[in-house]
């Protein structure tokens, strides 16, 4: 599945991750020649300088922003909370037009609970460090709490993270949370920030809303 490459690239935009003045809000990207917007919850803003889009799709980093005295977002002493990435694929969910969006984020959980699905969702490319801990669907969209072991630690980011699946103007996109180490041991307010993440991507991307 193309998922693979989707997941792989989320590990290396991760490890390259650094806060920069070049943010916005919200950004279009192009994703097997479809525009998509990507925008996160409330308080997240997206470096300009660390997305990229090729023909295996089109990913992005977010991080905390606040507000400069003009009105411009800033990320700039912003306390750093959680890492957002978005990584929009070429195409659509699998069987989503043959079965609907509640049978084809089904079929992808049970993929990704499979041998050769379970090691996409890590990122330190050891399958036998990667489990599921928890996961549940929505009408829109697959949430799932990853324990990975081998995960790097460079970066100081909790080896459990969630990944939300959804697919956004025809496109799948993974979404993932990742808090800071020791930061939240039950990954609550990472689960929020996924669940708010998916929202913002589906109310951006909705009929009359895209950049």
């Amino acid at each position: 599945m193309r998922i693979y490459s989707l997941l792989l690239s989320f590990t290396l935009l991760a490890a390259c991750f650094s806060p920069t003045r070049g943010i916005v809000t919200s950004a279009s990207v192009v994703a097997g020649g479809v525009p998509v917007v990507v925008a996160g919850p409330p308080g997240f803003c997206i470096d300009e300088r660390t997305g990229e889009q090729n023909r295996a799709g089109a990913f992005v980093i977010l991080s905390d922003c606040g507000q400069t005295g003009a009105g411009r977002a800033t990320i700039a002493d912003v306390p750093l909370s959680a890492v957002l990435v978005a990584a929009v694929s070429p195409s659509g969910l699998l069987g989503a037009r043959e079965r609907g969006m509640g049978g084809a984020l089904a079929d992808l959980e049970e993929f990704l609970r499979s041998p050769a699905g379970l090691p996409s969702l890590g990122k330190g490319r050891e399958p036998a460090a990667v489990s599921i801990l928890r996961s549940y669907r929505t009408a829109d969209a697959l949430y799932i709490l990853v324990q990975d072991r081998a995960a790097p630690s460079g970066a100081g980011l909790s080896q459990r993270f969630w990944r939300a699946f959804t697919e956004v103007n025809g496109r799948l996109a993974s979404l993932s949370a990742n808090s800071f180490a020791n930061s939240d041991a039950s990954e609550a307010r990472a689960r929020a920030l996924a669940e708010g993440f998916v929202a913002a991507m589906q109310a951006a991307n909705a009929t009359g809303a895209r950049l």
